[in-house]
């Protein structure tokens, strides 16, 4: 289970981090953080996402300040079964970004 109560502790950032409580079942788990420029990347790993439940995958979805959804593949808002460097990949795109419209995706391969 990730517990962010160290990162929260850090830079005096707690605003920023936003955990998903997990359910009894599993199928809730994953953090949310939200950028310097507005936008937010949330990384879910519960049984309802798209990864393989945390063992080395997650799924990322990125929404910008107004709230619309970047969408990181070309048919999907969100990306699946990402490795660790994916995730840190798409956090990095997303945190020197400007995303002002639904237009700005990101697509990844």
């Amino acid at each position: 289970m990730l517990y962010l109560t160290i990162i929260k502790n850090i830079n005096n950032m707690t605003e920023r981090f936003k955990t998903t409580t997990s359910d009894k079942l599993g199928y809730s788990n994953g953090f949310q953080i939200t950028f310097e420029n507005g936008c937010t990347v949330s990384v879910q790993f519960g049984k309802a996402n798209y990864s393989d439940q945390g063992k080395t995958t997650a799924e990322v979805g990125v929404w910008n300040k107004e709230g619309k959804w970047i969408h990181l593949q070309q048919y999907d808002a969100v990306k699946g079964y990402c490795s660790p460097s994916e995730v840190l990949e798409i956090m990095n795109k997303v945190a020197n970004s400007e995303f002002s419209d639904v237009g700005d995706d990101i697509f990844l391969s």
